[in-house]
């Protein structure tokens, strides 16, 4: 149910907003995920001259700000279990921010 609402609303935010803004001959970068691939937004995308480009599978490596998420998770697992007030935690956290 919860695809199914989100593939609604991206298919109305296409035909409703980026539609109007494309020019043909750009290209619209989307991600993986199953409602993008939706063919619905596909015909209304190249209806305007514009193509569809699909980023690689998903990886880490391909995107330099996870590696930050780790270090930041890494940091709150040992955190928790070092503080037992959550400012002093979250202060002590910041700093890798």
């Amino acid at each position: 149910m919860k695809e199914i609402v989100i593939k609604q609303y991206l298919q109305l935010n296409v035909e409703t907003i980026l539609i109007k803004e494309l020019r043909p001959g750009q290209i619209v970068i989307m991600d993986n995920i199953n409602f993008h691939k939706n063919n619905t937004i596909k015909v209304l995308i190249e209806s305007v001259g514009c193509s569809i480009l699909f980023l690689p599978t998903y990886s880490p490596d391909l995107n330099p700000i996870e590696h930050y998420w780790f270090k930041i998770k890494n940091e709150i697992r040992k955190v928790t279990a070092q503080f037992k007030d959550i400012r002093i935690a979250v202060a002590h956290l910041m700093k890798f921010i």
